[in-house]
């Protein structure tokens, strides 16, 4: 009785630091933003390295955090059902824009059967991330990361089937 008292108590502080843990990234997460969100409510202050800076803090651990490592806003069923009504699937080759981690882009080649994404993402650290996300995946012959503005992309006119964004 004794032990599993204690083995109750280990879980009960387990569970405490992860969510102490959470916490603090998300509170480190929101001052870190803080500056670079007036954009939300002023947006003359909006500019690609206000949202570079933001994205560039402790935000993208949050996300993962709180989502896993697939960030894709709505989940894969959501990203199914708009693959579905837009007709993507197999034989296309896309971009996403915004594509943070890439995690919608990894359900559009594994679920949709999609032949080759490109992901335009303004944050480098958040780029890497997803590029390491990809190769866990094994998909990184087939979903390649830019490190770019997405309205200043550099990508040639017609060079995909369909552009993707979603959040």
């Amino acid at each position: 009785p004794r032990l599993r008292f204690l083995d109750g108590l280990r879980r009960i502080a387990l569970f405490a630091m992860m969510f102490v843990q959470i916490v603090a990234w998300a509170l480190l997460s929101t001052l870190w933003c803080s500056s670079a969100m007036k954009i939300l409510v002023n947006q003359e202050a909006a500019n690609a390295e206000a949202v570079a800076k933001c994205y560039s803090g402790p935000e993208q651990n949050v996300w993962e955090l709180v989502m896993g490592k697939q960030i894709d806003i709505g989940a894969a069923s959501s990203t199914l059902e708009l693959a579905q009504r837009a007709h993507v699937g197999p034989g296309m080759k896309g971009v996403e824009l915004n594509s943070n981690n890439g995690g919608g882009m990894r359900t559009l080649v594994r679920l949709a059967g999609v032949d080759s994404m490109i992901g335009v993402e303004l944050t480098k650290s958040v780029v890497e991330t997803g590029r390491k996300r990809t190769e866990e995946e094994g998909l990184s012959n087939k979903i390649k990361f830019i490190n770019k503005n997405s309205l200043e992309n550099g990508l040639p006119d017609a060079s995909a089937d369909f552009v993707y964004s979603k959040d």
